[in-house]
């Protein structure tokens, strides 16, 4: 029996050989029991191959398997239903599986409380088949945004498990339901637990990635000192988001039918996300002691932001009213909220929607030889993996390191950080600027307070 997957495979009087070349003949031994082909050029991928094969080493007979083929290529949506068996069709290679009858797996107990999962015992079988009924899972189906993936989500040592479902309708009692297909080759399926996974979930999760990634990497270039600091982890970031965002591309259509593809997708998300943490880290690494100088967050991303009206607040410190002037990024659409005060100064420079906010909590009045108590306060619901940091900036009077030097945010709405910063005996009295930076998933939030030191 030999199946051709290539092109035009069924057209076997249209070709460059000889009209006696024989492609079966040529590769294989023995007389030919069966033929399986495509009509037309098509788009098929390992687990076509794998559907036809899993079918045939079920006990599926050769019209069986076409069929199973062909409903895989519809239900995944992969291409056009165009492969033609040549052959009897009650032709079988294998001996059909009868101890378990019709129902080889079950859902598992608690489908209805957890929602999305299904139980399968495959043992030693190819091929198996389920049904879904639960209302998201089907829902998700019918909008071609179903995935099913092992639970827990771990790269399988042999991947080659694969899925579809086609929605049954209506039952008698109203209910709706799908009846659908597991199968694995060469390698049987086993028992193994599924987990209903919503597609758009990951297409989202990789375009945030790679959206944060590049923000990051726009960041950096626009902070010109730190541009040049070092420039191979740039090159290195950039290889692995590169490489790792054609990989996804490429496997993000396989999502709806690739049980093993979910551990590589979110190994790949993750993969960004890292590498826009690491341009992050070294970003604050090497902004943080800028601000012991004349450092402003917003002198620096002025340049790429345009001005779009100003609304009156109070200030975050002194009370009095202060203007919170409102700038875009032409390009990603991006809202910065930059809150200055006649009296003290640029108070807060924060991304909006989704927004960081953040402000300071110190004593205005210190003494010489004190220690400033202070705290930093930052509010978002993307906090994640953020950093935070302060400085106080003595115009390069003295060199002040705060404890801790740098703090990570706690993965919560609302964080508050605290900082301790020793006033040297040396330092002039005079007024002098304590300065916060926070970084996390949304970019960077900078806030601003006087400081008298007596």
């Amino acid at each position: 029996m030999l199946m051709v997957t290539s092109c035009n495979g069924l057209r076997l009087l249209d070709s460059n050989t000889q009209p006696d070349f024989n492609l079966g003949l040529a590769f294989l031994e023995g007389s030919g029991r069966a033929y399986v082909a495509s009509v037309t050029s098509g788009m098929g991928t390992d687990a076509t191959t794998a559907a036809f094969l899993a079918a045939l080493a079920s006990g599926r007979t050769l019209a069986e398997a076409t069929m199973i083929l062909n409903a895989f290529i519809t239900c995944a949506g992969v291409d056009q239903p165009t492969y033609i068996a040549v052959g009897h069709p009650d032709h079988c290679v294998s001996a059909p599986h009868t101890s378990d009858g019709d129902l080889p797996c079950w859902l598992s107990p608690g489908v209805e409380e957890t929602g999305r999962d299904i139980t399968i015992f495959g043992n030693d079988r190819h091929f198996v088949e389920f049904r879904i009924d639960n209302p998201a899972m089907l829902d998700m189906l019918e909008n071609g945004r179903l995935g099913l993936a092992v639970d827990p989500a771990v790269p399988a040592p042999n991947p080659s498990r694969f899925w579809f479902a086609r929605a049954e309708g209506s039952q008698n009692d109203g209910r709706r339901s799908a009846r659908g297909f597991a199968y694995s080759f060469p390698h049987p399926l086993g028992e193994l637990t599924l987990h209903g996974r919503d597609v758009d979930e990951a297409v989202y999760a990789l375009d945030g990635a790679l959206t944060r990634s590049t923000r990051w990497r726009d960041l950096w270039a626009q902070c010109q000192e730190g541009a040049s600091a070092v420039p191979d982890l740039i090159g290195a970031v950039d290889d692995i988001v590169a490489e790792s965002r054609a990989e996804a591309l490429r496997m993000l259509p396989s999502l709806r039918y690739d049980i093993d593809a979910w551990p590589i997708i979110d190994t790949l998300v993750s993969r960004i996300h890292d590498a826009g943490s690491t341009i992050r880290r070294a970003l604050m690494d090497d902004l943080l002691p800028q601000l012991a100088g004349s450092f402003y967050l917003t002198n620096v991303l002025i340049g790429e932001y345009a001005y779009a009206g100003a609304t009156g607040c109070a200030c975050l410190y002194c009370g009095r009213l202060a203007s919170r002037k409102r700038f875009t990024h032409p390009l990603r659409h991006e809202v910065r909220f930059v809150e200055i005060c006649p009296r003290c100064g640029i108070v807060t420079d924060r991304p909006h929607d989704p927004a960081l906010a953040i402000s300071i909590e110190a004593p205005e009045l210190v003494a010489r030889g004190d220690t400033i108590d202070a705290e930093v306060c930052t509010a978002g619901g993307h906090v994640g993996d953020g950093l935070v940091g302060v400085r106080l900036s003595t115009h390069g009077l003295t060199d002040l390191p705060p404890t801790p030097e740098l703090a990570v945010l706690a993965d919560t709405t609302t964080t508050t950080t605290a900082f301790s910063i020793p006033v040297s005996q040396a330092l002039p009295p005079h007024e002098y600027s304590l300065k916060a930076l926070a970084a996390d998933d949304t970019g960077l939030a900078f806030a601003h307070k006087l400081i008298w030191v007596r």
